[in-house]
């Protein structure tokens, strides 16, 4: 496990791993901000997706992060508690309106 975990470091902290979640962040952040009232169907489709999509590679990052660092490692950098939290939050939403709604 150690191997695994040290090769995980690695990826995890090169800037090549962090420019690509910079870029997704970006994506999403200009996908939500063409969301607007009355929009087409197909629109509100494909954003769907989109945010799914982003979503699980958000948390796909945060996984391999845990398993990198360790949840201690994981929540010294206070950056990571707040994508945690947004992770948590974007799940939580898909899963409340794969089921109905969130009310």
């Amino acid at each position: 496990w150690g191997r695994l975990q040290k090769k995980l470091e690695l990826i995890v902290g090169s800037r090549y791993f962090s420019r690509g979640i910079m870029i997704a962040i970006l994506i999403n952040t200009l996908s939500m901000g063409i969301e607007y009232h009355e929009q087409p169907d197909e629109l509100t489709d494909i954003l769907e997706i989109s945010n799914m999509v982003f979503t699980s590679l958000f948390s796909l990052e945060m996984l391999l992060k845990l398993l990198a660092l360790g949840l201690f490692g994981y929540i010294k950098n206070p950056y990571n508690g707040f994508d945690s939290i947004i992770v948590i939050i974007s799940v939580w939403e898909i899963v409340g309106e794969a089921e109905g709604g969130l009310s």
